[in-house]
């Protein structure tokens, strides 16, 4: 998937990859017995999940290049220490796009390219795009049992570090021009799980002596150690120069639910993604944090269905919560992709 907030130098473009190795066609002759298509993929990179990011001028989020064949050195995540397997036979498909004028709305599923060593039983990548500064990636994990075996999980993001350097600070990253005052910086926060560790690191080939790119790895140690269920949230935000500070991020709570909401200047963006196991007869409960504004965005639900929306609101140590509950109405309609708009003027209560 490919989108961008327009045609301009200064507008911005992202893509989105979830594909068997080679791709869907390849995988389906491979299915059929034909090992023909295999001999020629020495170049392929294993990248299901992996993302690019392009705004104003600076290419933050970009592939390896040449040599980067493994999913270790893409965008996307190593999990229970395990890359990704070079095999076509191996599923990974975009489940829901949604492309809209201010958004665009992309999941993708692709537990079945690791090793079954790992056990892992499902990974669905959620991302969007709040058009046309602001991406929230969401990583819902699920392995077939509580596993604490000392393995690592990394979620990885390359950045261009011949033009840019990365500045870290806890679980927040500024990926910024080399060029003091040149352009726009790109914020990282890595919010779910508190326990990970983040980093940047040059990515190298074995043996060579130049770098390939840099590369944020934000890491934690058995992520199934107490449940089955794991998530990875983290927001990107572009900044409009190096004086500007990051938008305020956390992380949506709820049953069914994970996601991001980021609150600049009292309006407070939030993109809600409903979890794949969750039965579509049931309400759906979730609260945001930020300010006095809502505009909140509501991925993954059923086609064409109306809803009704009930919302309180309550102050809590300077910062607005927004309990929100959906339940099946009239007034408002998901989209032909499922998607909802809920917004602070729709049934607010104090």
């Amino acid at each position: 998937m490919i989108a961008r907030s327009g045609w301009g130098p200064d507008d911005a473009v992202l893509s989105f990859s979830c594909a068997p190795f080679g791709g869907h066609r390849v995988r389906a002759e491979v299915l059929k017995g034909d090992p023909m298509l295999t001999r020629n993929m020495l170049h392929i990179h294993t990248r299901a999940g992996a993302f690019d990011f392009y705004s104003g001028g600076n290419y933050f989020v970009i592939p390896p290049g040449y040599g980067g064949l493994s999913s270790a050195v893409n965008s996307t995540l190593t999990i229970e220490g395990a890359d990704q397997q070079r095999d076509p036979a191996r599923d990974a498909r975009l489940r829901r796009i949604d492309l809209a004028d201010g958004y665009v709305y992309a999941a993708g599923t692709a537990a079945e390219v690791y090793p079954s060593e790992i056990r892992l039983a499902g990974w669905t990548r959620h991302l969007a795009w709040l058009k046309p500064d602001l991406i929230v990636i969401a990583d819902e994990l699920e392995a077939d049992a509580t596993l604490e075996e000392g393995r690592q999980t990394v979620w990885r993001m390359n950045y261009d570090n011949r033009a840019n350097e990365a500045e870290v600070s806890g679980l927040t990253c500024r990926v910024k021009p080399r060029q003091a005052g040149d352009g726009r910086q790109l914020a990282v926060q890595v919010l779910e799980p508190r326990a990970m560790a983040l980093s940047a690191t040059d990515l190298r080939l074995p043996n060579a002596t130049w770098t390939m790119c840099g590369q944020l790895q934000a890491a934690a140690t058995d992520i199934f150690s107490r449940s089955r269920q794991a998530r990875i949230v983290a927001v990107l935000e572009v900044l409009d120069g190096p004086g500007k500070p990051c938008g305020q991020a956390a992380s949506v709570e709820g049953s069914g639910v994970l996601g991001a909401s980021v609150e600049r200047d009292g309006v407070t963006r939030a993109a809600v993604f409903v979890t794949a196991g969750r039965r579509d007869d049931q309400p759906l409960a979730f609260t945001v944090t930020g300010g006095p504004k809502l505009h909140c965005l509501v991925f993954g639900l059923p086609a064409q269905r109306g809803f009704a929306a009930d919302i309180r609101r309550q102050e809590r140590d300077g910062r607005t919560q927004y309990a929100v509950t959906l339940v099946r109405g009239d007034a408002m309609t998901t989209n032909a992709a499922g998607t909802l708009t809920v917004t602070s003027g729709d049934s607010i209560q104090k």
